[in-house]
């Protein structure tokens, strides 16, 4: 009898050097980003990317967003695989190096709360 090994690539890691503190990674929240423009199958959302939009529709944010515009950051590396949506984990409350972020922005260093959400009787 034999042990067959085989081997399995699956999404995770990344470089986290963006993110400053343990902060908000304990409790990320689950989303989807919307891959059908300005991806291709292969791509990857990289750690850190920040997002905005529902949280079933994700953009990556403009280059001008400012931290009220932003829904939070993807938490790990996503291989996109198709050009619908990908599933990701979204950190909403991150204290961040801004020189770390994976894409052009003008962030600064500091915290992001990105889910203060009121209830509907103080919106």
């Amino acid at each position: 009898m034999g042990i067959n090994t085989v081997t399995e690539t699956v999404d995770g890691g990344g470089d986290y050097r963006w993110l400053q503190s343990a902060r908000g990674s304990r409790y990320p929240k689950s989303g989807s980003v919307d891959t059908s423009t300005g991806f291709s199958v292969g791509d990857t959302i990289k750690s850190g990317t920040p997002v905005t939009g529902p949280i079933d529709a994700l953009t990556v944010a403009a280059s001008t967003g400012t931290a009220d515009d932003l829904t939070g950051f993807v938490w790990h590396d996503v291989t996109v695989g198709s050009l619908e949506s990908e599933p990701v984990a979204v950190l909403t409350d991150a204290t961040i190096i801004s020189s770390f972020i994976p894409t052009d922005n003008d962030l600064t260093d500091g915290r992001y709360l990105c889910d203060a959400i009121l209830p509907e009787d103080d919106a």
